[in-house]
């Protein structure tokens, strides 16, 4: 039996069911000895998706963790945050790094001392269903997800950002290779 509508992106009708808003994506390309300090976004549901290289993840009052290449990690509650290239590196506040805006909701950044690159790519989302704020509230102050353990979504996130395909790119922005856009 042949169903009279399947959805073409689960994902993206359960985040419109959701109310998923304030989108904001940025492409990140960071050297080694590189470090970012994210401020708190009250309201908001941070992630981070390293590409390739290594980083480290801190959040007060969680233990550091090392996301490996192909990892969606989140901050759920929007807590202020670092992200450096090893620990103990300094970092440099978000409203200072270097950027190239592509449009209201997307953005290039690029920092770091010229060592090996890491690049990764990072957003925001705000949910405005009490549902989806109910369930948010309900996570970790930081949850890792291993793409090496799961297949689903090691395929998502390959077709969503491996080559730096996001929604709502412009179309200047163009692959260059899988940890490069320019």
């Amino acid at each position: 039996m042949t169903q009279p509508w399947t959805p073409v992106d689960p994902l993206g009708e359960a985040l419109y069911f959701l109310r998923m808003s304030g989108t904001f994506y940025s492409c990140c390309e960071f050297t080694a000895p590189w470090g970012l300090v994210l401020p708190a976004m009250t309201g908001t549901l941070m992630f981070h998706v390293v590409t390739s290289g290594q980083c480290w993840l801190e959040v007060e009052g969680a233990d550091p963790r090392p996301p490996r290449p192909g990892d969606l990690t989140l901050v759920p509650h929007g807590e202020g945050h670092r992200l450096t290239s090893d620990q103990g590196v300094g970092g440099v506040r978000l409203e200072d790094v270097t950027r190239e805006d592509a449009n209201e909701r997307f953005e290039v950044l690029r920092q770091g001392g010229g060592g090996s690159l890491t690049p990764l790519v990072c957003g925001t989302v705000r949910f405005d269903h009490p549902a989806a704020q109910h369930l948010v509230s309900l996570l970790p102050r930081m949850r890792r997800h291993s793409a090496g353990h799961s297949n689903e979504l090691s395929a998502f996130l390959r077709a969503r950002f491996g080559r730096w395909n996001l929604p709502n790119a412009p179309k200047a922005l163009r692959p260059v290779s899988p940890t490069r856009c320019v």
